[in-house]
């Protein structure tokens, strides 16, 4: 009984947070249009690098260029929020995305797989601001609600990973003769919108810090007190782990079913599905759990979870397995993932954030894209 009561008292203060705060109703809608575009990249990036690419050795190229895009510009878009702010940063990362899935939907109609590269390269420069909505989230309420809002915005990808496949599907065949070019029009337009709604971001809750801090913004980064900080390279860690193995294995799975082992699209596509649902779902009972259980075992659960996905994936390659190993690997990728970015935000100070976060952000994605 306690635990359905502690559970409903979550989801309704997740709810009262979404309709009163106009940041996290803006976040949480772009998150999901961010997903929605990612899932589908995911899902059919390796499949059109295949038909395009000169050689099938480089057919993951163009998905492995969206984690690269998101490398090269995390620790740039940090140090731009810095300067000025994220309102303008975050609304011109979601313009450069709407441009480059503009050119990508023209490469596809051109069948150019030097054109999806570029445009699946700057739509990845995106991500790294996709990637600050956590952080931002969390500046929008007090410090002692920031674990339960970066939840709540993580919470968004599961209406991302529900309508971006039956995005795909419906609109595979909209230009007659040239499957998928149909999905990139839509979620260029989506992403259009995003880049609107991010202008009416409201100003950040700034957390100020003593006046005699003020001078670490500036320091050298091993003068920095997150760069002694234990428990910031234990997030870092975290983050990098998560996400590095989330990539090798995402990646690869839509081009090993459709191509390799012959499975449908729309079976790829509901694997991909349950894997983002799995990725973001738990993130309803996140700050419960780590009430009651922990957050170093949490970690550690994740850790574990990383091991099964290994296990189930060596074991076979039928569709069961598949879905199996793609649910666990977005469990363990929750937990990990958002108990490093909760680990994180406990780990510097306020006039560090940007410099701590865009560290964070640079190891993570530079492995990932490895």
């Amino acid at each position: 009984m306690r635990t359905g009561i502690g559970f409903n008292a979550a989801s309704r203060y997740a709810l009262r947070m979404w309709l009163k705060n106009r940041n996290l109703l803006i976040l949480f809608a772009c998150q999901v249009i961010s997903i929605c575009a990612s899932v589908v990249m995911v899902t059919i990036g390796g499949i059109l690098g295949a038909q395009f690419a000169p050689d099938p050795r480089w057919a993951t190229l163009p998905v492995s260029l969206v984690i690269i895009g998101t490398a090269l510009m995390a620790a740039p878009a940090a140090m731009a929020m810095s300067q000025l702010g994220r309102r303008p940063v975050f609304a011109a990362g979601a313009a450069a995305a709407c441009a480059g899935l503009l050119f990508a939907w023209w490469s596809v109609m051109h069948q150019s797989f030097v054109g999806l590269c570029v445009a699946l390269l700057v739509f990845g420069a995106n991500l790294a601001c996709v990637q600050q909505y956590r952080f931002a989230a969390a500046e929008s309420v007090t410090p002692a609600m920031g674990p339960r809002a970066i939840a709540f915005i993580l919470l968004a990808p599961v209406l991302g990973a529900l309508i971006g496949p039956e995005l795909l599907i419906r609109s595979a065949d909209m230009f007659a003769g040239v499957p998928y070019a149909g999905v990139f029009v839509l979620l260029a337009a989506m992403s259009a919108c995003a880049a609107v709604l991010l202008t009416g971001l409201q100003p950040f809750v700034s957390h100020e810090v003593p006046a005699r801090q003020s001078q670490s913004a500036s320091a050298p980064m091993i003068d920095a007190g997150f760069a002694r900080n234990g428990r910031f390279w234990l997030a870092v860690g975290c983050g990098v782990t998560a996400y590095g193995v989330m990539a090798l294995i995402m990646t690869a799975t839509p081009l090993s079913m459709h191509r390799v082992d012959g499975f449908e699209l729309e079976q790829t596509a509901n694997v991909i599905r349950s894997h983002v649902l799995a990725m973001y779902l738990p993130s309803l009972m996140f700050a419960w759990l780590v009430s009651r259980v922990g957050l170093d075992r949490i970690l550690i659960l994740g850790l574990g979870l990383l091991f099964a996905v290994v296990f189930v994936a060596l074991l076979e390659r039928t569709l069961l397995h598949y879905w199996l190993a793609l649910v666990l690997l977005g469990l363990a990728w929750n937990f990990l993932y958002l108990g490093g970015t909760t680990l994180l935000t406990r780990s510097y100070r306020s006039d560090e954030r940007f410099r701590a976060q865009a560290i964070n952000e640079c190891f993570v994605f530079v492995v990932s894209a490895c």
